[in-house]
């Protein structure tokens, strides 16, 4: 299980991003490893990714929650980059959502590399297409459930639900502030 993190005010920081990404990695780690969470904690362009034990997901993800400068994460299956590898994970996620009784989705993908060969409408549509197969209706406006699809230069990840975060920016990377209020 990998947890896909992503970042706000990070991403704006220009030449001192560097500095903002490995402060928050070492949050993540320092906040995991306080847990006896065991976790491989890596940079990758635009996210973090965390690689989570199934047992560790829950008190991984109320971890999370409170980590100053993650804007979301997600608990997602990852996948190699084909068509076939995607498409077979989302099947399986699916399938979970059946179990639970979900009815109608509508499917998001997104790319952060373009070189992938299917651009995301496209993936959308075939990710739509094995939901039909599932005897999944299809609701863009008010689905029960959506697939999100992130398709990186590495992998892709898939995924039904973005957990909000504490946001702003990681601790100890700002001076110390004095406010009075009268």
């Amino acid at each position: 299980m990998k947890a896909v993190i992503h970042y706000s005010e990070i991403g704006l920081k220009g030449q001192n991003r560097d500095f903002f990404e490995e402060k928050l990695l070492e949050n993540i780690r320092t906040a995991l490893k306080r847990a006896n969470i065991k976790a491989s904690v890596e940079r990758e362009h635009g996210r973090i990714t965390c690689e989570l034990a199934e047992k560790d997901k829950k008190q991984a993800s109320e971890i999370l929650k409170i980590v100053f400068g993650i804007k979301y994460f997600a608990l997602a299956r990852e996948a190699k980059l084909s068509e076939k590898d995607i498409l077979q994970e989302a099947r399986a996620l699916l399938s979970d959502l059946k179990k639970k009784g979900v009815k109608k989705v509508a499917s998001i993908a997104k790319r952060s590399d373009k070189r992938f060969p299917l651009d995301s409408n496209e993936l959308n549509r075939k990710i739509g297409d094995v939901a039909v197969k599932l005897g999944f209706g299809i609701d863009l406006d008010e689905p029960d459930a959506q697939i999100l699809t992130e398709i990186t230069s590495k992998r892709a990840y898939i995924y039904t639900e973005k957990i909000s975060g504490l946001g702003g920016l990681p601790v100890g990377t700002s001076a110390r502030t004095l406010c009075l209020f009268s």
